[in-house]
């Protein structure tokens, strides 16, 4: 279980880290319609990022009430 909830917080990592990079290509990109994208792009990777968090740590929390 440990390596399940290591894994979901380094993808959950990777995803943040995909998200800055959108939104610092944004930020040089010079295209209206271009920013958009990787503006919306950033946010699905946000929002994924937190979904593998919330699944991680509702894993965990089963986990934990497993082991009492």
């Amino acid at each position: 279980m440990v390596r399940k909830v290591r894994r979901a917080k380094t993808n959950s990592k990777k995803l943040r880290e995909r998200a800055d990079y959108c939104r610092r290509l944004a930020v040089g990109v010079g295209h209206p319609q271009f920013t958009i994208r990787l503006g919306t792009l950033a946010d699905e990777y946000e929002a994924m990022a937190i979904e593998v968090d919330a699944e991680a740590a509702s894993n965990q929390s089963a986990h934990d009430g497993k082991r009492r």
